[in-house]
């Protein structure tokens, strides 16, 4: 998982995390907190932030950062009187834990009285598997019809089903990109390269590769 080997990484070395925007997470802390949350499946490919994105969703809900990095493969938190299942990736579940899992959430999905609420994390065709490998009862096959058109047109027609989809594999990459260069750049961990002989005679490629992204001289591409 990119995202729990980085943030093993960050506490081993004691570094500070970048932080970039990220407008889903406080649409989907807004949603969930409000008067009528649905359940979300987040999808895309691997390392777009998936994982990411649930982490801060449950930290931001009030969920114990030390219960995530647990790293139990279910997840769940009171969010008032409802409850919250976060699974941060779908593959992870053995056949049977997504079997019953998918069972219990179409059900849950296609109850408008229900309590209970979901945010799934998963690949494309992760997601498609699991559901295609689920018990067939009505609710699943539903919900199967609602994801896959979800994935292909972005808009459902079963009104019954209350579940989004975000696939960030959709997202416009531009801005993320230069947002990500300006934290990266801009990090105070590039003070330890200072004392480094080779960080201003342009010997070492990453400092150098640093000074182009933040375009000190006219001629750098950004």
């Amino acid at each position: 998982m990119y995202d729990e080997s980085i943030q093993r990484a960050l506490r081993r070395h004691k570094i500070r995390p970048i932080t970039l925007p990220a407008p889903l997470r406080d649409e989907l802390v807004a949603m969930f907190k409000g008067e009528t949350p649905v359940s979300h499946i987040i999808t895309g490919t691997a390392g777009d932030g998936k994982t990411y994105h649930c982490r801060e969703v449950w930290t931001e809900l009030g969920g114990d950062v030390t219960a995530w990095n647990h790293g139990d493969k279910i997840q769940r938190l009171a969010v008032g009187d409802r409850t919250l299942v976060i699974v941060k990736d779908l593959s992870e579940l053995r056949d049977d834990e997504s079997d019953e899992l998918i069972v219990e959430f179409a059900r849950d999905v296609a109850d408008p009285a229900t309590q209970t609420f979901y945010l799934f994390a998963a690949n494309h065709g992760q997601l498609l598997e699991k559901l295609k490998s689920a018990l067939s009862t009505p609710e699943v096959v539903r919900v199967s019809k609602v994801v896959e058109d979800l994935l292909v047109i972005s808009v459902s027609t079963d009104a019954g089903i209350a579940l989004d989809l975000t696939d960030l594999s959709r997202s416009p990459a531009a801005d993320m990109a230069m947002a990500i260069i300006n934290e990266v750049t801009g990090h105070e961990g590039w003070a330890g390269c200072e004392s480094c002989n080779a960080s201003g005679d342009g010997k070492c490629p990453i400092f150098e590769n640093r000074r182009r992204l933040i375009g000190q001289d006219q001629d750098d591409p950004f």
